[in-house]
């Protein structure tokens, strides 16, 4: 039997650039465990481009903007946590439930969102 090799824990770098100095880390971890408990359901959709163009000009997401119109397709699939949508680009847990074990931590003005690797978990 061949074995497999072990999956690396994650960091994924967020930046804010609205806001000066030192990200609320703290106050954002907290909104994420709230989140985490509710088990809230993480849904794929596909919806008209226009419609969700209008979403990210509106909420100021200029890059995920630019790239459809790019693509310039009539439907785009996106991904929706209760009233926030980003491009699907990867398959996600079905709920917030997943992700039991993370941490945010400062850096350089920014926060590193740091995962553990994805086997073996389940929602609580």
């Amino acid at each position: 039997a061949g074995s497999e090799a072990p999956q690396e824990p994650a960091a994924y770098v967020c930046g804010f650039p609205d806001l000066e100095g030192r990200p609320p880390v703290q106050q954002i971890k907290d909104a994420l465990t709230k989140l985490i408990q509710e088990d809230v359901p993480i849904h794929v959709m596909s919806l008209p481009t226009a419609d969700v163009l209008e979403y990210f000009e509106r909420g100021g997401d200029s890059e995920s903007a630019s790239l459809l119109k790019a693509r310039n397709l009539p439907f785009v699939q996106v991904n929706k946590c209760q009233d926030v949508m980003k491009l699907h680009l990867v398959p996600l847990a079905p709920s917030t439930g997943y992700t039991r074990f993370f941490d945010l931590q400062p850096h350089n003005g920014h926060m590193l969102l740091c995962t553990p690797p994805c086997t073996g978990i389940t929602p609580t």
